[in-house]
């Protein structure tokens, strides 16, 4: 009986290069294991960035500190470790129903300009640092313009629901 290859025993040997086919295992293995880049990231204790990198560039090899463990993270010697965690719902490929139109529509810009800046991983940081700080600010003003509404209605009724019991106006 021949003796299987190498490749086929152990699974990939990952040399620490970042080529195309690696950052495809990886990805793969991410999401198959319903993994959001924050929650991997966690794991190998690197900033999200960091995996965002090792699935699509710049990055063309990983930390010698990385090596081994990516290769056992492809390999699924790992699996087990993340075998009780629940899957991350905003997955690109996840299970959470879709967004109203323009929600979708936004995201779908936002995709599209974080594409466009995938070789410039610099920019493409700096706009989603701009992106977060916009949506905590409008979700500040938006929880502020909500509280000093629910102040001036009376106790137990929201504005909401007095205002639909208005009549209408003819």
């Amino acid at each position: 009986m021949n003796a299987a290859p190498d490749e086929y025993v152990h699974g990939i040997m990952f040399d620490g290069n970042l080529d195309a086919g690696m950052r495809q295992l990886i990805r793969q293995k991410r999401l198959q294991l319903g993994l959001s880049y924050q929650r991997l990231a966690a794991f190998f204790n690197v900033d999200w960035s960091t995996i965002r990198k090792w699935e699509q560039g710049p990055t063309n090899r990983c930390n010698a500190l990385w090596q081994s463990l990516l290769e056992n993270f492809i390999n699924g010697e790992m699996d087990h470790l993340f075998a009780d965690a629940k899957p991350d719902l905003g997955l690109q490929y996840g299970c959470r129903p879709p967004s109203p139109g323009p929600v979708r529509i936004c995201q779908h810009q936002l995709g599209c300009a974080c594409e466009l800046l995938q070789n410039h991983p610099d920019l493409q940081d700096e706009l989603l640092q701009n992106v977060f700080q916009s949506v905590q600010v409008a979700l500040r003003e938006l929880l502020l313009r909500q509280a000093q509404a629910s102040k001036k209605s009376p106790a137990g009724t929201s504005v909401r629901a007095r205002q639909s019991n208005e009549k209408p106006q003819p």
